[in-house]
């Protein structure tokens, strides 16, 4: 900015958790900004996988670099074991509210607990992911569409692992305890997976 060049291509990753005004007073003038912005759920969902975002000020802060960048976004979704049986909700929420905005998604790899393949009700997931096979993105962005067709690859072929699960299990609740939250208040389906721990 110092230097004049307000028509520079820049990228800003952000989980719009905060935007100080500094911030939006240093954005003035830039012709060519986009905003790529980290979404792996919506509503009180997106405050448990995020924590501690609060989901209206994401939105309030959504919408503010929307304006700044002349509608000029991208989000980025990772599919875990949190979001895997639900994240149809987050797709569709981000077509509705910002259609022309692009999606990259990607499946965690680490920490191995929190992969999306062990989630072990099959059938939601795969509910979850026919029903994003509706969307315009699947249709239309091949990318997007290798990722999902990926997710339901490895879900159908990774076999019910109580082990793991129980792993997970055992971490989330020290998380949950530390947070002083529980998982099923924010994320029944996950909750309701202890059943599969022996």
């Amino acid at each position: 900015k110092n230097k004049n060049l307000l028509d520079k291509d820049i990228v800003v990753n952000t989980n719009a958790a905060a935007l100080p005004s500094k911030f939006i007073d240093l954005t003035k003038g830039f012709t060519d900004l986009t905003f790529t912005i980290s979404i792996d759920a919506i509503g009180k969902k997106l405050t448990y996988t995020r924590w501690p975002i609060k989901w209206d000020k994401f939105v309030d802060n959504i919408n503010t670099l929307y304006k700044i960048s002349n509608g000029q976004m991208h989000f980025n979704t990772t599919l875990s074991v949190y979001n895997i049986a639900d994240c149809y909700e987050t797709f569709k929420w981000i077509g509705d509210n910002y259609p022309m905005a692009g999606i990259t998604t990607t499946i965690l790899d680490n920490p191995e607990i929190q992969q999306a393949k062990f989630f072990p009700n099959k059938d939601e997931v795969l509910q979850n992911l026919n029903k994003i096979k509706t969307l315009p993105y699947y249709n239309k962005d091949k990318n997007f569409a290798s990722v999902i067709d990926y997710a339901e690859t490895q879900c159908t072929e990774t076999q019910l692992d109580p082990v793991m699960l129980a792993k997970f299990f055992e971490f989330n609740d020290l998380l949950d305890d530390s947070r002083k939250v529980l998982l099923k208040d924010h994320l029944p389906l996950l909750e309701d997976c202890r059943k599969y721990v022996k």
